[in-house]
């Protein structure tokens, strides 16, 4: 409580700085829960990436290793920097060869759901309920979802794959 004090009594007198906020608590409470989910999907298709790396004999390069552990941390500078060293740019294949394979949905799909979906939709999540929750919600368990566009493709994966609706997405 001392230091809180201490802290707050510098900054009103201007002799010292406030710490810098982390960018997690400048989430809004929408923001913080889908970015959980972000966290949750990426760690599922890190997983998924090396069970098909186990049982294909396919190694993992070491930048989709740090790549997915970026993700996985919600890092969005650092997963920036790792997205950027995997590919030239997201409508590109994978620059490093050794993703050229069974690997590269994982990846692909842990980028999009960061690039195409919350860098470009974060500040709304209310909006992305819009886009995803009438598709999801039409479908019974065990429906076949064909997505198109990228924003058709990852946000309503990303949606399935955390809330568990049992659909087979497609695309």
């Amino acid at each position: 409580m001392k230091k809180i004090f201490a802290v707050l009594c510098a900054a009103v007198c201007g002799c010292a700085q406030l710490p810098d906020v982390p960018a997690r608590d400048a989430l809004t409470p929408g923001q913080r829960e889908f970015k959980e989910k972000l966290r949750a999907f990426s760690a599922r298709r890190y997983a998924l990436a090396k069970d098909i790396s186990e049982k294909s004999g396919l190694p993992i390069p070491p930048e989709a290793h740090e790549f997915f552990k970026a993700a996985i941390s919600g890092s969005e500078s650092d997963v920036k920097t790792r997205a950027d060293a995997l590919h030239e740019d997201i409508q590109s294949y994978m620059s490093i060869p050794e993703l050229r394979n069974a690997l590269w949905a994982t990846a692909y799909e842990t980028m999009g759901v960061y690039v195409e979906i919350w860098e470009e939709w974060k500040k709304d999540v209310f909006l992305m309920r819009l886009f995803y929750e009438p598709i999801l919600s039409a479908m019974p368990p065990g429906s076949v979802y064909f997505g198109g566009t990228d924003l058709g493709r990852f946000l309503p994966t990303l949606m399935n794959e955390v809330e568990d609706a049992g659909i087979f997405c497609l695309t």
